[in-house]
This record gives structure tokens, C-alpha cells and sequence, in this order.
């Protein structure tokens, strides 16, 4: 009998410990101020506040409140509608077009969610306060229009829950709770007969199951003016066949050395299948890069916090890339050795001033340098890098003495070390050089 008890209870306890499932969220705060990691493919109204994507740009990318990057989606049956930041939230809609179905769906897959809770408003009008609607996603329309999965009945505090509520004209938390976990792309749609918007804060999503994220950010942080053009660069490679999509003023490029400058070769554009939800109808229009491939990517943009591309899994199996290319790529981070035979140059501002972005050499002082996983370096022959410090980009290279002897012409107190590069202030011991002249820091 005791036997036969403790048996009982060791099953009651393994059936208990089955059940009992981890609890946890995924949060967005759109209200100001906004830290989003950026939108591509945008353009400010004559505010300078909201933001218009045209029907070849769905996508936009939102940090949660952890500053982890995710992508969104969005769909309006015009395919045209204001999408942006205004005031002190996520706009979407405007005065100028319709509402109708104002669609904005995460780009990641959740299983087992159990709670969903969206704070928004949006104005009254002759046709009535837009109303609002959660639910889960599946796959796209030939259209873009996301297709429902889980209907998900919601309700502002103290209220009977619906299928679509109306919103009011102050922020208000809507709430669904299901009695089961439902899974899937979460979608948040308003929908209007008149020329309205409505307004998110803030979306709370409570699950017991998995993200599955399709899409995948790149962020940018050098940005430089050349030739009157205003870009963010950024160096990547994937363990994994991706797509850049073609959008936004994104480039993609190869690059080579040769006669002490870099020169960079845009790869071609094509039409590629993937399934990611920033492929309209399973297909994308960008650039292909093939898995293990070191390359360096470049978009254009109007604000510094919108710096961030989106690249999706290609559905198929990549060529590798038929054309010359010294970047190396570091799918994870790694250290990499110097070599008797190869210069490596990691990809960053070449200047004090962040006026100037190339490749610098890596391994001036231990001969070992760390590559940060999805990023890439210049591998370049000895006998080519040899003297040259610093490939720059949209400009010729330049030796650590040839910058030098270019400032000291100028005898304004600049500041280098041996290697030709700008220091902010005098180094507490060692070498520096200042007008052309070295002097040794004790």
C-alpha cells in the first residue's frame, strides 16, 4: 500500500509538472519617446511626424521593451496608408485615405498565447469611432491581406467582450483572455468607413509556448555623407542564404582592393521565393547572399534612429557569388590571428570627427582581433595592404604617414598614433605624433 501511494503521488507530481507551463511576454511601448531601432523605406509628412510607406514597403521594424528588434507587417486594402510615429504613439491612417483594414501584424510567430492586451484610441466621427480587432494571422492573400486564423473577442476594462469594439477618443486598454492558447502571427486591425486613423501605445503579449521569427534586423551605426548622399553602412554575413530586400535606397556590395584604394561592386537585384511575411505573395524583389558570405550593405535614410534593414530566409539553395570579394565573413563571433601573408581591416569610422567610414587595419597592437558574429572584414595580400592603413569608402585610402603629413601642414595641435590614427587627447605614455613631429608621453 505505501508502495502503491508514493507511486500515486509521483504521478500526480510528474502530471502536475507537465502542466505547469513557463509564463511570459513580449511587450511594445509606442508611446514617446520611441525607441524603435528604426523603420525603413519611410518619408516624414510636413509635421515631420507621421510617416508614409508606399505599396512596395510593408515592413517597418519596432525594439519591445528589452530592445530586442522585431519586424512588423502591415496591409490596407488601398495599399497606401500612413504608418508612423505621431505625438505619443504608433500611428496608423490618415485624414487623406480611407481606413478600411488598417492591418498590423508581428513578424514573428507565437505558440500558446494566452492573454493579448492593446492600448489604443481613435477619434469619433459621422461614421462612427473605428473599431479595433485582435487576432492571429496565417499565411497572406495574393493581395497582402492576411488571412484570420483565432478571432480574438476583446473588451476595454469592465466591459462584455466583442469581436470588434470601438475605440474612444481616450487611450484604452482592450484585453482578450482566452479560455485556450491560440498561436500564430499576431494581428491588431482597425477599421473605419470614414477617413480616420487610429493610435497604438502599447501592445503586451502573455504566451507559454515560442517565438519564431522569419525576419531578421541588421542595424547600422556608421553614417557618412558622400558625394551629397547621406547613407548608414554596415558589414554582415549569415550562416544562412538570405535576402536583402531592394528597398529603402539599400545596396549591397562586394568589395576588392587594388592600388591602395577599395573598390565596391553593388550585387544585381532579382526576384527570389520566401515565405518571410516581408515577401508579397511568397516572392521578394533584392539581393541575394549566399550562406557564409562577407558583405557590406548600405541604405539611405532621413533620421538617425531609422538605421535598420530587414533580411529574409531564401527559399532555395544559393550560388555562390560570381564576382570577386575580399570580405571574410564571421557568421559567429571568432578571433582572428594576423597573418604573414594577409592585412585585415575591420569596417568603422575612420576618423574623430565620424565624418569618414573604411576599413581599418584591425591588429595594429596584439596581432589578434575579435569579429563580431553577422559582420565582416577586409582580408587583404600583404604585398597589396602592406602600407595602407585605412581603405575609406567613396574616397581614396590613405597611409597612417600620409595623414599625418597632411594635418601637420596645418599646425593645429591634431593628434595621431603611429599607426596614422586620430587620437581625442594625448596618450598617457607611448608615442604620438602632433604637427609632424613625434613626442614620447612618459
Amino acid at each position: 500500500m505505501n508502495y502503491l501511494k508514493t507511486g500515486v503521488a509521483a504521478v500526480a507530481i510528474a502530471m502536475a509538472a507537465t502542466t505547469m507551463a513557463e509564463t511570459k511576454t513580449l511587450e511594445f511601448d509606442f508611446s514617446f519617446p520611441i525607441n524603435t531601432g528604426g523603420i525603413v523605406g519611410v518619408a516624414y509628412d510636413q509635421n515631420g511626424k507621421s510617416m508614409y510607406i508606399n505599396k512596395t514597403q510593408k515592413t517597418f521594424t519596432a525594439v519591445d521593451v528589452n530592445g530586442k528588434p522585431y519586424v512588423f507587417d502591415y496591409f490596407h486594402w488601398n495599399n497606401q496608408i500612413y504608418i508612423g510615429y505621431y505625438q505619443d504613439a504608433l500611428q496608423i491612417g490618415s485624414s487623406s485615405s480611407q481606413l478600411w483594414n488598417g492591418e498590423l501584424v508581428l513578424g514573428t510567430e507565437i505558440t500558446d498565447i494566452t492573454k493579448v492586451e492593446v492600448t489604443a484610441m481613435a477619434p469619433a466621427n459621422e461614421w462612427g469611432a473605428p473599431t479595433i480587432m485582435i487576432a492571429t494571422a496565417t499565411d497572406k492573400a495574393a493581395n497582402g491581406e492576411y488571412q484570420v486564423k483565432d478571432q480574438m473577442w476583446c473588451a476595454a476594462p469592465g466591459e462584455t467582450p466583442e469581436k470588434s469594439p470601438k475605440l474612444t477618443a481616450n487611450y484604452t486598454t482592450y484585453t482578450w483572455e482566452g479560455s485556450a492558447p491560440v498561436s500564430g502571427n499576431l494581428m491588431v486591425k482597425g477599421y473605419s468607413g470614414g477617413n480616420y486613423w487610429y493610435r497604438i501605445q502599447s501592445i503586451k503579449i502573455t504566451y507559454e509556448g515560442e517565438l519564431n521569427s522569419k525576419v531578421e534586423p541588421l542595424h547600422f551605426n556608421e553614417k557618412v555623407t558622400i558625394d551629397e548622399q547621406e547613407r548608414y553602412y554596415g558589414t554582415f554575413s549569415a550562416p544562412k542564404d538570405v535576402i536583402f530586400p531592394a528597398t529603402a535606397g539599400v545596396e549591397v556590395y562586394t568589395a576588392t582592393t587594388a592600388d591602395g584604394a577599395v573598390k565596391l561592386q553593388t550585387l544585381a537585384a532579382g526576384d527570389y521565393a520566401s515565405t518571410s511575411l516581408c515577401a508579397s505573395g511568397n516572392m521578394v524583389n533584392g539581393y541575394l547572399v549566399p550562406a557564409g558570405t562577407g558583405v557590406l550593405v548600405s541604405m539611405n535614410s532621413s533620421a538617425d534612429s531609422f538605421k535598420t534593414a530587414c533580411y529574409l530566409d531564401y527559399d532555395g539553395t544559393a550560388a555562390p557569388i560570381n564576382t570577386a570579394n575580399q570580405l571574410e565573413a564571421a557568421t559567429e563571433a571568432k578571433e582572428v590571428y594576423a597573418s604573414p601573408d594577409t592585412k585585415y581591416y575591420t569596417f568603422g569610422y575612420a576618423d574623430a570627427e565620424n565624418a569618414t567610414v573604411g576599413f581599418n587595419w584591425a591588429h595594429a597592437a596584439t596581432g589578434t582581433f575579435a569579429a563580431p558574429a553577422r559582420t565582416a572584414y577586409l582580408a587583404v595580400p600583404m604585398s597589396e595592404g602592406s602600407s595602407v592603413n585605412t581603405y575609406l569608402i567613396g574616397s581614396s585610402s590613405f597611409t597612417g604617414a600620409e595623414l599625418v603629413e597632411a594635418d601637420a601642414k596645418g599646425g593645429d595641435n591634431r593628434i595621431y598614433n603611429l599607426q596614422g590614427i586620430r587620437l581625442n587627447e594625448k596618450p598617457a605614455q607611448g608615442v604620438y605624433i602632433m604637427n609632424g613631429k613625434k613626442h614620447l608621453a612618459r
